[in-house]
Order: C-alpha cells, then sequence, then structure tokens
C-alpha cells in the first residue's frame, strides 16, 4: 500500500470493527490524514518488506503475523493506545522510535526482533507491558532503550517486564510515576535503571543497576542478582532506600566481582558475595551477610514546629525544642514527641509516606497533638512504642513491627489502630503494656515473640499461618476477635508456632 504523491490531504478511515491485512510494504506520507481504527495485519510470508508512516500513528493493535516475513521500519512507528505482536516473522526496527501501550510475542512460532539502537516507549498501566517468551525468539537487542512509561501511581502490583527467561536486553528503564516496576523472569541486561519502587523475581545479571532514593526494592529469596559493573543505591536522609528479601529470614543475593558502596539503604536479609560490600549511614535490619556497615547507627529525633508532615526535615530536630536538623527520621532512629513539639492545640503530625524508626515514644505531649495518615501510607517500627491518652490518634495505615532483638515494648494510652497490625522481625520480641486494639484491623504475627501479657487484645482476626519461627504467650489475656468468618483465627500451630496459652483453656 502506497501513498506517495498524493495531493489534496485525503483521509484513511474505517472503523475498529474493520481490520486490514497487508501482506507486502507499506508507505504512508505525511501528506495525508489516517482515521482509520482498525486492526493491522503484516502478513508478509517473505523478507525485505519496510514500513514507512510518514509521521501517522495507528490507532489500534499491530500484529506481525507472516511466518517467514520480514519488515524493516523506516521512520517512527506509534500505536500509542494499541499492542504491537509479533507472531511471526522477524521484525527490524532499524533504530527508529517506537511506541506503544505494550509489547508482546507470546507464540512458539520462530521469529526474530532486531531492536538497533531503536527506543520503545510502551505505556500500558499493567505486569504485562511487556510480555515476551523465549522459545522460537531470536533477539538481537544492539544498544536499544526499552521505557516502561505507565504512570499510575496506585496501580498495583505494578508495570511489568516480563522478557522471556535467558534473553539478553540492552537498556531498561522504569522512570514512572508508577507504583513499583517488575522484573519477571531471569534475563541479561546491559543497564537497568529505576525510578520507582522495584521488584526483581528471578536471578538475573546486569552490567548496571541503579536504584533510586525514597524507593523499596524488592529482590525475591533464593535469587542472585549478579551485577558486573556497579550497582547504584545512593539514598539521602530524607529519602532513604530500602533493599531487602521478599520473604522475611531468606535470603536473596546480590554478587558483583566489583566493590559495591551504597548509602542511606535499610537493607534486610541480603547476603552480598563476590567483592567487598559497604553501606555506609546505612541500617542493617537483620539477617545480611558479606556487608560492612559503618556511620547512620541511629540518632535521637525530636519532633518540633507543631503540624506538618512526617518526611518534612524541617519539623525534626536532634534536641527537644532545638535547631531544625533538615532530615526525616530512617530505621535506626529514635523518634520523640514531647512538651516542647506542639505549642497549639489540634496540631497533627501526618505520616504522609511509607514511614519508618525505631522507638517512638509521645511521653510528655502538651496539647492534645493528633497523629494523623492515609492508609496507603504504612509505618515501620524496629524498636518499641509509646502512646498516650494525651494524643489523639486517626492514623489509618498498616503498622508493621520489625524488631530484630527482643525486650521491646508496646504501650498504646489507650488509643486504638485503625487498620491491620504485623508483627514481622524475625528474632524480635514484644511485651504489650496495657490494651491492645484494632478493632477493625487484622493482627498477623509473621516473625518473632508476641506477649500479650495478660493485657486485653482486641481485633477484627488474629492470623499466624507462615512457617518462619515465632511465638505467642498469652497470659492472662482476653483475646476479643469480632470478624464473622470461619477464618477469625487461623494459625498454623503445626508450622512452626510456639503457643503458651496460659490460664485460656482451648
Amino acid at each position: 500500500m502506497t501513498w506517495t504523491g498524493v495531493t489534496h490531504t485525503p483521509t484513511l478511515a474505517g472503523a475498529s470493527s474493520n481490520p486490514i491485512s497487508i501482506y507486502g510494504s507499506l508507505t504512508l506520507t505525511a501528506a495525508m490524514n489516517m482515521t482509520y481504527a482498525g486492526v493491522v495485519n503484516f502478513e508478509a510470508a517473505s523478507t525485505g518488506k519496510t514500513i514507512t508512516t510518514g509521521g501517522k500513528s495507528f490507532a489500534n493493535a499491530i500484529n506481525f503475523n507472516g511466518v517467514g516475513g520480514g519488515w524493516t521500519l523506516q521512520d517512527i512507528f506509534a500505536t500509542p493506545n494499541g499492542t504491537i505482536t509479533l507472531n511471526g516473522g522477524a521484525l527490524n526496527s532499524n533504530g527508529q522510535t517506537v511506541n506503544c501501550s505494550s509489547f508482546a510475542s507470546t507464540v512458539a512460532t520462530p521469529r526474530g526482533l532486531v531492536m538497533g539502537s531503536s527506543v520503545f516507549n510502551v505505556s500500558y498501566i499493567s505486569f504485562t507491558s511487556w510480555q515476551v517468551y523465549a522459545p522460537g525468539l531470536t533477539l538481537n537487542a544492539g544498544t536499544s532503550t526499552i521505557n516502561l512509561t505507565g504512570n499510575n501511581p496506585s496501580f498495583s502490583p505494578g508495570i511489568g517486564f516480563g522478557g522471556g527467561g535467558g534473553l539478553t536486553y540492552y537498556d531498561l528503564n522504569f522512570p514512572g510515576p508508577c507504583k513499583s516496576g517488575l522484573i519477571q523472569s531471569a534475563m541479561n541486561f546491559h543497564n537497568v535503571s529505576f525510578a520507582t519502587d522495584g521488584v526483581i523475581s528471578a536471578s538475573c545479571t546486569f552490567n548496571n543497576l541503579t536504584f533510586s532514593p525514597n524507593h523499596n526494592y524488592t529482590l525475591t529469596n533464593g535469587t542472585t542478582q549478579t551485577i558486573n559493573g556497579s550497582l547504584s543505591a545512593t539514598g539521602t536522609c530524607t529519602g532513604p532506600i530500602t533493599i531487602k528479601s521478599s520473604t522475611g529470614g531468606s535470603q536473596a543475593t546480590i554478587n558483583s566481582p566489583n566493590p559495591v558502596s551504597v548509602s542511606y539503604v535499610s537493607i534486610k536479609d541480603i547476603k552480598a558475595t563476590g567483592a567487598a560490600f559497604t553501606a555506609s549511614n546505612s541500617n542493617d535490619q537483620g539477617n545480611n551477610t558479606g556487608w560492612t556497615f559503618g556511620g547512620g547507627g541511629g540518632q535521637n529525633l525530636y519532633w518540633i514546629g507543631g503540624t506538618g508532615n512526617w518526611n518534612d526535615g524541617n519539623h525534626w530536630s536532634l534536641t527537644s525544642g532545638g535547631a531544625i536538623f533538615g532530615c526525616s527520621p530512617g530505621a535506626a532512629d529514635n523518634v520523640f514527641f514531647d512538651l516542647n513539639s506542639f505549642n497549639a492545640t489540634s496540631q497533627i503530625v501526618t505520616i504522609n509516606v511509607t514511614a519508618a524508626c525505631n522507638d517512638m515514644t509521645w511521653t510528655g505531649v502538651t496539647n492534645t497533638p493528633t497523629l494523623a495518615g492515609v492508609s496507603s501510607n504504612p509505618i515501620r517500627i524496629y524498636g518499641s512504642l509509646t502512646l498516650t491518652a494525651a494524643m489523639n490518634m486517626t492514623y489509618a495505615g498498616v503498622v508493621n513491627f520489625e524488631a530484630a532483638s527482643t525486650g521491646k515494648t508496646i504501650t498504646t494510652g489507650g488509643k486504638s489502630f485503625a487498620n491491620a497490625i504485623n508483627f514481622n522481625g524475625i528474632g524480635g520480641g514484644w511485651i504489650l503494656q496495657d490494651v491492645f486494639s484494632t478493632p477493625n484491623g487484622t493482627i498477623t504475627l509473621n516473625g518473632g515473640t508476641l506477649n500479650s501479657n495478660g493485657q486485653t487484645v482486641n481485633c477484627s482476626s488474629f492470623t499466624s499461618t507462615v512457617a518462619t519461627p515465632r511465638g505467642l504467650i498469652m497470659g492472662s489475656s482476653v483475646f476479643n476477635v469480632s470478624y464473622i468468618s470461619f477464618t477469625s483465627w487461623p494459625i498454623g500451630i503445626c508450622t512452626g508456632i510456639d503457643v503458651e496459652c496460659g490460664y485460656l483453656h482451648h
């Protein structure tokens, strides 16, 4: 199909229900319009076909179906809201820019993709944004770049790159904003950069791997990430990085033949092998091997200045009522709210990010301040928690107790939680000091030992179904569990939990 030389700016039109099959080449031109909304199927059975779009975009899916066919792009190739599917033949992007909603090649038919120096901009907000199966596919990634640009930060689980097990790509970027970038199968890369949270689900090899400040990175336990160049993970005091295994108590491995140096990083369940791994101004959150931690061992931070957001460094000081420190707390820092924190009634501290601290203490506050925050912003507490009757709490986020050692205490001051409570810390130990209530939330014991210490516990449900070693000491406590379900109290007693029931009969 050739439109070369047309005059009077004609239009190619058609409804989405009317596809076209092209068995040769396609040449569009800048001197035409295109409102055609149908699927375009390239069906060539021989090589040497070309595609020239003249700057025109397609409106629907593009399928390359011709077994034995071969197509070479001549200019930009765009279907911003459509999927490009390679079902057969060989597509050579020829260094041209390719814009699409998603890219798929999931058949076993022999097929080829030659990417050259092309930039592929893939915008679909899905865990299947780039879905490729390796069998039958010959991939030559050249020096290409794939940008997964989906920008919905609330879509769960995130934007996925299923690039086919064992294939080798060049550069992959997750520029965000999205909830998370997902690498879903074992692959080889030149460079991968995350400007979002990230999950790497299989063992991969990288030249360079970049993690960004104020984001969390999860490596599936049992996998090994091999980095032959450099790991860039430089957080800041206001935007630390978290690197952890997907399963508490079970390690993931990072291997590098070159020295690795990271800073302002919280690390948990990560094994480092190869050269020396150094984490400065960073927090060892337990079950890490092969790392040298230095600096950032935790400090006392005091809230100042009344109403504000948790991550605003202007509200934190190194002394009670003192000068602005400029950094928000990390997982090793003790935080204090005291008589110098609030100078008027009804002032509010809002947890506006995924927050972390070691001990949190509200003893001595005046003017009845409020701890607030929406359900999407959880907090991780690695030490003890002390609330007080002299405060209000409207905080709606999940509270995660992450201590890796025993002797931690929890005092609620009569305040109730609004969401789930998770005890995650392998090796941790918590003792309740007064009534403990999350009337509409589930208490989950994933690790460590919870001693209810004779206190009343109110919750929607109580669960502990992992195989991780953990303990529950109930003493003379009364547990009021309100969930209307056959899973109100699911506990896998035979998979690792040691229950001391005290005076409780069962």
